[in-house]
């Protein structure tokens, strides 16, 4: 049974972004992984999507 590589990469992350948005996600998820304010987590989350959407606009919906 082969893996999708829509679904998986080598490193275990989705590889339907391009390498650059998954580590700019990737990264964010590991800085807050031991934040302990909820707030700041989703802070840093939504910096990292926001900026990932304006860079690769073609693969998010409106």
């Amino acid at each position: 049974m082969t893996t999708n590589p829509v679904f998986k990469s080598s490193h275990g992350l989705s590889a339907l972004l391009p390498s650059e948005a998954r580590m700019v996600l990737a990264r964010a998820a590991q800085e807050v992984r031991h934040m302990k304010d909820p707030l700041m987590r989703e802070v840093v989350m939504e910096a990292a999507i926001a900026r990932v959407r304006l860079q690769y606009p073609q693969f998010f919906k409106e």
